[in-house]
């Protein structure tokens, strides 16, 4: 059975979030499991669970962390 954008909300909830934190969110589909709509579901819950609060994805962490910006020897600006 696949989850639906309900059921995502739902475990947010579940692990006791509210919407309004700010959080880093690093994830996968192979860890979540199948999902209606594929990722445009995972990203929609998120986004509508976390309208007041402020959602970080990992990937920007990634592609600076990949980049080199603010490490030794890395680009400074």
């Amino acid at each position: 059975m696949a989850y639906t954008k309900a059921d995502l909300k739902h475990d947010l909830a579940a692990m006791g979030l509210t919407g309004n934190e700010t959080i880093l969110i690093h994830s996968s589909m192979k860890s979540i499991g199948p999902v209606e709509g594929g990722a445009d579901t995972v990203l929609d819950a998120w986004m509508e669970f976390f309208a007041e609060g402020l959602q970080l994805p990992g990937i920007f962490y990634f592609l600076i962390s990949r980049s080199g910006y603010g490490t030794p020897g890395g680009c400074s600006a």
